[in-house]
């Protein structure tokens, strides 16, 4: 089959049962470890756009202020409008569905 499904599906599992096999202060602890590597990540993460940063800025030094704060105008628009859109059918349509697939 697939390995990518074979890994969801034991993440899972082992989700569903952390409880029973892992004491809570182990729970506890992989937490804390789980929270200081999302840290790290987003720190290289801005790292990285860092270091892009001046190369981005000489590819935009012959536009005018104005055009440049529309297009971050549409840009921030974009992604409101799709979050919206995105976000709105799954947290009411979902429920909706799965109520009306429990109440036949």
């Amino acid at each position: 089959m697939s390995g990518v499904l074979a890994s969801v599906t034991v993440g899972v599992y082992l989700g569903w049962r952390a409880p029973e096999l892992m004491a809570p202060q182990a729970r506890l602890q992989g937490a804390a470890v789980w929270e200081i590597l999302v840290f790290l990540l987003n720190s290289l993460l801005f790292v990285l756009v860092g270091l892009q940063l001046p190369g981005i800025l000489d590819g935009l030094s012959g536009r005018s202020t104005w055009t440049l704060i529309g297009y971050g105008i549409a840009v921030s628009a974009a992604v409101m409008l799709t979050r919206f859109a995105w976000i709105f059918p799954f947290a009411y349509g979902l429920p909706r569905l799965f109520r009306a697939g429990r109440e036949q």
